[in-house]
């Protein structure tokens, strides 16, 4: 069968397919016509266990969606997996149908990102279920008319789902900070859009008015450690770089403001370090004394820093600990002499980091190759360096990771990949069907494929390719 270019020949090529999934995935590209919508809907709805199983699945088309709701709005089930599922568009009378059966599904409803606004402002100004109202502020789909109906009517038992909500404003988490307790101070504090708010007051709050070192209680700690993460003043960040409290040291050594890396350099817990390890600023002192820290971590997050200096990635190189210079193998200032020693390493975890690494030769690639282990391998399949005679030799590689890595390396051509187009893992052959490199006739080649899976893709990617050149085409 040839390529379809048009909706009526990809409709009658999934009407040849008298199959469920290659009619779901066909749905799309179905405008207003009575025949073709009957002649798929006869196949998607044959069977009462198929429907069932489209309605919860996660990649039904919303048009698929809205089609079960119409064909079964009277049954509960079929309803209550529709509404479960995060692609249905929540429009029409399919919902007004789904609560009339049972309004428990409400809950289900104001947990949707796809939940009509209008409807969940009814919700949140009508209904007296706290609970069904938390989930309403939790909800992503509720911006910040919807929230602020909520805040009126329930700040205190709704507060902690508002100031969760990325939606809520600078405004309402001022309202939300003076009436809310410790834990939602803390969290107005760290919110995005954290600004307005009486700085003075926070820092009184806190503990810190006299930016002395005063035994905060837990509540001011709670604050300390949001406040910690600001562009504060160098003073304050100081004075919580002396708390007792861990949480609140790691996050002022992670905070990009501060200058004080030296005082922190020997702190006790070993977050503080790591956090500090971490950091763009560090001298070659700072590093170099990090670089001897006796905790793992803290070594392994400095051969990762991109702004590590050369002879402190030459110290690590030589760590005993495999994730370390497994770190430094990852660094993407990892020099290529540093990368060929690793390509000898006594660990293959370490081997594997320098088959992954961006600035591998192909030299060293060729060489990696011949490697046994398999997540080298994997790594040397997905290296854009890779020449093209050892992709096509890994292509038939009888590990299936070291097979996908080819198919997710960018480089990869055509004539590469069309030997793994039926390889045996159906996963493989449905990431081929949105490959570039490949054909629409390579790609139409799995139409009827043993696997369901793929047969949805292909129709799916199929029917939004027909659709985009119509467009370009007005």
């Amino acid at each position: 069968m040839s390529v379809p270019n048009r909706r009526d020949e990809l409709v009658a090529a999934a009407l040849e397919n008298a199959d469920v999934f290659s009619a779901a995935g066909a749905f799309g590209v179905v405008q207003s016509d009575p025949q073709q919508i009957n002649a798929l809907t006869n196949i998607l709805f044959a069977k009462r266990r198929d429907i069932l199983r489209l309605s919860r699945w996660e990649h039904s088309p919303a048009k698929v969606l809205q089609a079960i709701g119409d064909y079964a709005s009277d049954d509960q089930m079929m309803q209550t997996r529709l509404v479960r599922n995060q692609n249905m568009p929540m429009l029409g009378e399919v919902l007004e149908k789904s609560v009339q059966l049972d309004r428990s599904l409400l809950g289900l409803v104001a947990q949707h990102t796809k939940a009509p606004k209008a409807l969940l402002i009814k919700l949140a100004r009508d209904d007296q279920d706290v609970m069904l109202l938390k989930a309403i502020a939790r909800n992503t789909a509720a911006d910040a008319e919807v929230l602020d109906v909520l805040l009126k009517r329930e700040p205190l038992k709704l507060a902690a789902e508002i100031v969760a909500n990325p939606a809520t404003t600078s405004q309402m988490l001022e309202m939300l900070y003076q009436s809310g307790d410790a834990y939602v101070k803390a969290a107005v504090i760290g919110h995005p859009n954290f600004a307005g708010i009486n700085l003075a007051k926070v820092q009184a709050d806190a503990g810190l008015a006299n930016k002395k070192s005063i035994k905060p209680t837990q509540a001011q700690l709670l604050l300390q450690r949001q406040l910690a993460k600001l562009a504060l003043s160098q003073a304050l960040l100081s004075l919580m770089a002396q708390s007792e409290d861990s949480a609140v040291r790691v996050a002022v050594a992670a905070n990009p403001v501060f200058v004080g890396v030296q005082t922190m350099l020997n702190d006790e817990a070993p977050a503080v370090r790591r956090a500090l390890a971490a950091r763009a600023d560090l001298s070659i002192n700072q590093m170099h004394a990090l670089s001897l820290d006796q905790d793992l971590w803290v070594r392994v997050w400095l051969a990762r820093n991109p702004a590590i200096d050369r002879n402190t990635m030459l110290y690590l190189a030589e760590d005993l600990e495999d994730e370390v210079r497994r770190g430094v193998a990852r660094n993407s200032r990892c020099p290529l002499a540093l990368l060929q020693k690793f390509a000898n390493d006594a660990s293959a975890w370490v081997r594997a980091a320098v088959a992954y690494q961006a600035n591998a030769s192909t030299d060293l690639l060729v060489a990696l190759a011949t490697d046994q282990d398999v997540d080298v391998l994997s790594g040397v399949a997905s290296n854009s360096h890779t020449p093209k005679a050892i992709l096509q030799d890994l292509a038939g590689h009888a590990e299936a990771d070291i097979r996908r890595g080819v198919i997710l390396n960018k480089s990869a051509d055509r004539e590469t990949l069309l030997p793994i187009l039926h390889d045996a893992y159906y996963l493989h052959r449905m990431l081929l069907v949105w490959n570039k490199q490949l054909t629409a006739e390579d790609k139409w080649s799995l139409h009827d494929d043993p696997d369901e899976n793929v047969r949805f893709a292909v129709f799916k990617w199929l029917g939004e390719r027909i659709m985009s050149a119509e467009q370009a085409q007005h």
